[in-house]
């Protein structure tokens, strides 16, 4: 009877140690590098964590991406970089789903093991940094993640589901939104369309002290505060129209629970 409880011992000790040595979690680094023209774009694509965006000279994109698995029963995850007619295209795949890339068309899997022992429901995320030449177009989207982005863009799309997105050094075109968070952006010139929405949060936007534009924010259940001078045609607790300057590129603001400012560069 000894014999076979102290088997039974060993064998429960060797599962134990064999759980232990797998919930250790995991780290690996994905980098990129090759090069991207003007006005062409830079596609990202996430399930699960942030992006910063920088400059960097030359003509060559860097992409770094940091693959972390809480244990070895967290979900796999692999990076797919695709050249594309008009850019390239980064994509964060993960577990073994029927997973799919392109510019129309992402399904980036689950981040999240469900099922099984609770010791092996487990997570994934992938954070990347990436470095864009002056004047390539972006296009940023996750689904939990944070978006940082201080390059000279010639365009931006940044949208994420849950976290908040800042946007400093655009000149072009923006399209930024969120559902979970605040936006704050800082252009160095407003060209094309501007159009900014979060469902929860604040959205607070630096101008420059020049600007010609069209501004239309609002609210449902917050505060408005325009503290550049303009022509304001409309304006009520939830909705101020207003022109900037000689007017011209539209700026769309609109949150749902959040508070809006517009303010010069440089204002506290």
């Amino acid at each position: 009877m000894r014999n076979r409880t102290s088997s039974a011992a060993l064998l429960l000790c060797s599962a134990l140690l064999a759980a232990c040595s797998h919930s250790k979690p995991s780290e690996e680094t994905f980098i990129w590098k090759g090069p991207v023209k003007a006005d062409s774009w830079m596609r990202l694509r996430n399930v699960s964590g942030d992006f910063e965006i920088g400059e960097t000279t030359g003509d060559s994109a860097e992409i770094q991406l940091v693959i972390r698995r809480s244990s070895a029963y967290a979900p796999s995850a692999r990076i797919m970089v695709l050249q594309t007619n008009d850019g390239i295209l980064a994509c964060a795949l993960y577990g073994d789903d029927d997973n799919s890339c392109s510019t129309t068309d992402y399904k980036g899997g689950n981040t999240y093991k469900t099922g099984g022992l609770p010791f092996m429901r487990r997570s994934t995320t992938v954070t990347g940094t990436i470095r864009l030449p002056r004047g390539v177009k972006l296009d940023a989207q996750s689904t939990n993640g944070d978006i940082n982005v201080t390059a000279i863009a010639s365009e931006v799309i940044a949208q994420t589901t849950n976290g908040d997105i800042e946007v400093r050094g655009t000149r072009g075109a923006v399209n930024v939104t969120t559902t979970n968070g605040d936006i704050q952006l800082g252009p160095e010139a407003v060209g094309g369309r501007f159009s900014v929405g979060t469902t929860n949060g604040d959205v607070s936007i630096d101008l420059p002290a020049s600007l010609n534009a069209a501004v239309n924010m609002r609210t449902t259940n917050g505060e408005l505060d325009l503290r550049v001078p303009g022509n304001i045609t409309t304006k009520t607790a939830k909705l101020i129209i207003a022109s900037l300057g000689s007017g011209g590129s539209p700026i769309d603001i609109q949150t749902i629970n959040g508070d809006v400012t517009l303010r010069p560069r440089n204002t506290p």
